[in-house]
């Protein structure tokens, strides 16, 4: 960090601007998640004494649970978003006047039903060996969208997180992908954690919080969120 400030070399970053109606507006750096990505995030907040090893045990916990969120996501994709890896099942899948477009024109795409997890990041790594957007660009204008539906089997979900190590999980059949310049997460359920950079920001209301979190104030309502993606937004310093 201090050899980046000395050589003073600059650097454009894409930041997430999330909004809902009432709430002030958060901003994402990093990524944006519900269902098991940010369950195994969140809810390893109980097991700080385990150290950094506690995310993996409560993902493992969490795959096998196999927890499934009912909601809609509405994607507005990037006009220069590489083929979808495993694209939505049409019967799960709308484009039109309410989704705004279709997918090969960059329009809008609705996603509906199941999700086991909803992923948007703006960066290629979660951690030093989780390559969870192996096509991540911070500065490409869009945030890279990991899905997946359900049904999706525990064997197939453990495998999708250990080929994160290397970015080869996009071959997966339960994984789809979009590049996004924004999208609306709408949750069709009572219970699950939506969280933004790491950070808890809400919860459904029949969820068990853990410990830690419980009582808290909530920074959004367990109710619709737009996340849009502003573009080049912030200057950095790089090595």
């Amino acid at each position: 960090a201090a050899l980046a400030i000395v050589r003073a070399k600059r650097a454009w970053a894409d930041v997430g601007a999330a909004d809902q109606e009432g709430r002030e507006r958060s901003f994402s750096l990093l990524s944006m998640a519900w269902g098991l990505a940010s369950d195994s995030d969140i809810e390893a907040d109980d097991l700080r004494f385990l150290g950094p090893v506690r995310f993996t045990v409560q993902g493992v916990w969490n795959m096998m649970r196999k927890r499934v969120y009912k909601g809609r996501l509405r994607l507005h994709l990037a006009p220069s978003s590489p083929e979808n890896a495993h694209p939505a099942p049409a019967t799960n899948r709308a484009s039109g006047p309410d989704a705004g477009g279709d997918e090969e024109a960059g329009g809008w795409l609705t996603l509906e039903g199941g999700f086991v997890m909803m992923w948007a990041m703006n960066v290629s790594h979660m951690a030093s060996e989780l390559k969870a957007a192996p096509r991540a660009d911070v500065g490409e204008g869009c945030f890279d969208l990991l899905v997946v539906r359900a049904p999706a089997g525990r064997v197939r979900l453990v495998k999708l997180f250990l080929d994160m190590e290397t970015g080869s999980h996009l071959s997966s059949p339960i994984a789809e992908y979009y590049k996004v310049k924004e999208l609306v997460w709408e949750p069709d359920c009572r219970t699950g954690l939506l969280a933004i950079d790491g950070e808890l920001m809400a919860a459904g209301p029949d969820t068990r919080l853990p410990a830690c979190h419980r009582g808290r104030a909530m920074h959004f309502d367990y109710a619709p969120v737009h996340l849009q993606v502003l573009p080049q937004h912030l200057s950095i310093l790089v090595p």
